[in-house]
């Protein structure tokens, strides 16, 4: 079914064609882009439809290159602490949800930010006792490094004082578990809670969610290291969703990528834990904790192993790492893989990169490796930019997110949301890449749109699919009701986003 869509401010990130005013789209296929006068008369038979778009702005659909399709369902469903400024606000909303639960059921708030509440702490489990004294309760951080427990909770998993990463004073546990139990423990044991049905229908929420922000397509990092069967789970539902997605298999079972037939492994494979929890692994330790050099969670050697065997088998890698030491390891690692079984185009990321040193920037361009990033951090969880000077120091503070100096020195960053850590808001997420706190790291608008699009679509060898719009490519493009080139920077994530098309089928985001 042909559509001429027309009357468009059209940018599509084609060098070739990079302005357009008209498009065709047959199924979900964009057959022609140019102007109105050369497109139309290539179709002599006319169209089925006509869509004027009302002199719009129309740019690719945005890719979210690194995100967690069921934790952001079940996110979606539990208590959101999104923008609670002390507890008094945070047990309201945990009270308010748990009155929608049945006797007994597991109560679960998610993205406390504990930079951003009058407590500047996490609560304990007293506190959690109080407000939630008869069913198991979880607050998890919206980095989802660390969380709080109540006394039923963690009687409930199983928890113990003499695990690493669960805080303990005077011999008793606070409620507070951090990497790695709360990762490597605690999350996977709270997820085996969630039934089937439930998880499900957290994909299509979460979906729907991301087409409403413009997103077309979703880089899924789905899995649970040493538990092949979530990733198999995810791989029997993702097709049925509304929009396009991508499998990264998050564990590091290789045998069973190569089972479900993907050609790509790991995701948040933990190389070490979170900047703002100070488990990320550094040289140095962080300033305002001496002693303090965050948490390597494997030996070099399990590393060495894991990304020798995946990239041996041929398969895309992809590893968290958010600190210079942890970056140190993984970046070691794809290094001697790639000297033992030399392969110029694998495509490997690195995911997050948030504080890397300049001379592994220059070896991940030698090496052609990938910065998989997330600009949105700055605003979501970053906002108090004096609390990370604090923690980082003056010098190594300035090394945070350095967009600047990794794409001048020739590496690709493609751009996600870790969602649900942050909303799916690409817009957001442009615009914190091109007002970087520290000036001399910021970009150029095409540059941080193109994270999103062009760069996100190169990280899974998708280029020639999507991330532009030109002929052959899928029709994946939303409708703006402002061109971004013409707002101020600081002004891109009130843009607001009209209508999305995927999968052959236009959604006007009011539906959505």
């Amino acid at each position: 079914m042909k559509t001429l869509f027309t009357n468009i401010q059209g940018i599509s990130l084609d060098e070739a064609r990079p302005e357009f005013s008209a498009m065709v789209v047959d199924g979900d296929t964009l057959e022609a882009v140019g102007e109105y006068d050369e497109v139309v008369p290539l179709y002599p038979g006319g169209f089925v439809q006509v869509m004027d778009l009302g002199g719009k702005t129309v740019l690719p659909g945005f890719i979210d290159a690194h995100q967690h399709l069921e934790w952001t369902g079940q996110v979606l469903g539990s208590a959101d602490l999104t923008g609670c400024s002390c507890f008094t606000e945070v047990f309201d909303g945990i009270a308010a949800h748990r009155k929608k639960l049945g006797k007994g059921e597991w109560v679960l708030a998610y993205r406390l930010n504990d930079q951003l509440v009058q407590e500047k702490r996490m609560p304990n489990t007293a506190e959690l006792d109080a407000v939630c004294p008869a069913a198991p309760l979880a607050v998890v951080h919206t980095s989802l490094h660390f969380l709080s427990l109540n006394t039923m909770a963690i009687k409930a998993l199983g928890v113990t004082g003499e695990m690493d990463g669960v805080d303990t004073e005077n011999g008793r546990m606070t409620g507070l578990v951090r990497d790695p139990a709360s990762l490597s423990f605690v999350m996977p044991r709270i997820d085996r809670m969630i039934s089937k049905e439930a998880i499900v229908q957290g994909y299509e929420l979460a979906a729907r969610k991301a087409l409403k922000s413009g997103i077309t397509s979703l880089h899924c990092l789905e899995g649970k290291d040493g538990e092949p069967e979530f990733s198999a789970f995810f791989h029997r539902h993702h097709r049925d969703l509304p929009l396009h997605t991508v499998h990264w298999n998050q564990n590091r079972d290789v045998q069973s990528s190569l089972d479900l037939g993907l050609t790509r492994i790991g995701g948040c494979i933990f190389a070490d834990g979170a900047i703002d929890c100070y488990t990320a692994a550094f040289f140095e330790p962080y300033c305002n904790q001496p002693g303090n050099y965050g948490t390597l969670t494997f030996t070099q050697a399990q590393m060495d192993e894991f990304i020798c065997e995946a990239h041996g088998k041929g398969l895309q890698i992809a590893v968290h790492c958010e600190a210079d030491a942890a970056i140190e390891q993984v970046l070691h690692a794809m290094e001697k893989a790639l000297a033992k079984y030399p392969r110029t185009d694998h495509r490997h990321r690195i995911e997050h990169l948030e504080v890397p040193t300049t001379t592994q920037i220059e070896r991940m361009a030698k090496s052609g490796i990938i910065a998989s990033m997330q600009p949105a951090f700055f605003p979501y969880l970053m906002a108090d930019q004096t609390f990370y000077e604090r923690m980082l120091g003056p010098s190594r503070h300035k090394r945070l997110h350095p967009y600047r100096t990794i794409l001048d020195a020739g590496v690709v960053i493609c751009g996600g949301s870790d969602s649900p850590v942050t909303p799916y808001t690409p817009l957001a997420g442009i615009q914190a890449a091109v007002c970087h706190p520290y000036a001399p790291e910021r970009v150029t608008l095409t540059e941080a749109i193109r994270m999103f699009t062009t760069a996100a679509a190169y990280s899974v060898f998708e280029e020639n699919e999507r991330g532009s719009l030109r002929p052959g490519m899928k029709a994946e493009f939303i409708v703006l009701d402002r061109n971004p080139y013409r707002v101020a920077p600081q002004d891109i994530c009130k843009i607001n986003i009209e209508k999305v098309f995927a999968k052959g089928k236009l959604y006007s985001t009011e539906d959505l």
